[in-house]
């Protein structure tokens, strides 16, 4: 037996969240070949598994997982130049920021306006993560994963993912694939300027930042809303944005423009608060929709409450349950869907309820 195998592990410390009790196996793999064989391990004792990465986007229930858990460490780096443009292949085990912190250091633009966001590689294209107008299936080339149906591994184009609004069809059928390399398509050129106004604001007149100070800017604006879990910023025990921002039809943001329109000063959303996807779809700030669901930063139920710095980011702020989480953050939904007639859905992805 190639990979690390250990039973009756406690999940806590592996989530962003500490939250969750024991896996009833828990393998380490570094290779494709050690995953092949937990595989192999899995369908001889247990069917269920789950493949973990950063923990950051997880809610493990305190009951644990009675299953395979596959801590997918499966590390590296790999640079091929291609004209002006150069591909970088990183293991799914790698660090997401570890790599926006590469790719800067090379001088590579794509990656910076996602600087600081927790988890890992593999994790990136399942979410098809994204932040201040930049997301990963703009810089995303090819990968490889294993299909746990036909039992072998399979590259996926970026067509083949099937890339959406914070989803793919790695985390639609998120029980068949489990991805194992990432290859992004970087620039040699000069970044593009950020358009989002929070970055707007830092940069003033500098029209022509560099890779660095736009990195530094990034992550500067999401510790500010308590998201950044690098050494020297304060951490929170938190899976970072916990519902995504919901896109709604032309009709139904007509209706919330005129609420917003009717309450005047009261409403507080810092604009802009919507951002236009197509002619027919709008894209509406989550955190501003549970602000005025009557939810302000720093709303508590015993150890479970908001942030105090941004309203999406739900915190253990001490010994929470999983189903104390579960039952915060129903109430939250309850009450957007109470108000505004809007479903949140969920980012996190529950493990083991």
């Amino acid at each position: 037996m190639l990979f690390s195998l250990s039973e009756k592990i406690l999940l806590a410390p592996y989530t962003t969240f500490g939250i969750g009790g024991p896996a009833r196996y828990f393998a380490t793999v570094t290779s494709e070949q050690e995953l092949i064989e937990a595989l192999e391990f899995a369908q001889e004792k247990i069917s269920r598994i789950f493949v973990l990465g950063g923990g950051s986007n997880i809610l493990v229930s305190d009951a644990g997982f009675d299953g395979l858990v596959i801590h997918n460490r499966i590390k590296g780096f790999e640079f091929i130049q291609d004209q002006n443009k150069t591909l970088i292949s990183c293991g799914a085990g790698e660090g997401w920021d570890d790599l926006v912190s590469v790719a800067i250091s090379k001088g590579l633009s794509g990656v910076e306006l996602l600087s600081g966001i927790p988890g890992t590689v593999g994790a990136a294209p399942v979410q098809n993560i994204g932040a201040y107008g930049a997301s990963v299936d703009s810089v995303f080339y090819e990968l490889s994963a294993y299909d746990r149906e036909s039992r072998n591994f399979k590259m996926f184009s970026k067509k083949d993912c099937q890339f959406d609004y914070r989803s793919s069809i790695f985390k639609r059928e998120n029980d068949r694939y489990i991805i194992t390399h990432v290859t992004f398509c970087l620039s040699d050129e000069k970044p593009t300027t950020p358009l989002y106004h929070d970055l707007k604001e830092i940069f003033g007149e500098n029209v022509s930042p560099s890779l660095a100070e736009i990195r530094d800017a990034v992550i500067h604006v999401r510790a500010q809303k308590g998201m950044v879990i690098l050494p020297g910023h304060v951490a929170y025990k938190s899976a970072g944005s916990f519902f995504q921002n919901p896109v709604v039809s032309k009709g139904k943001f007509e209706e919330l423009k005129n609420i917003a329109a009717t309450q005047g000063e009261a409403w507080r959303c810092k604009s802009p608060w919507y951002w236009k996807i197509s002619s027919e779809r709008v894209k509406v700030s989550a955190a501003c929709l549970i602000q005025h669901a009557r939810f302000s930063k720093g709303y508590r139920v015993g150890d479970v409450g908001l942030s105090e710095r941004h309203t999406l980011a739900i915190v253990n702020y001490g010994n929470a349950t999983s189903n104390e989480v579960r039952d915060f953050t129903k109430s939250i939904s309850d009450g957007v869907e109470k108000h505004f007639s809007v479903t949140l859905e969920p980012e996190v992805q529950y493990i083991g309820f």
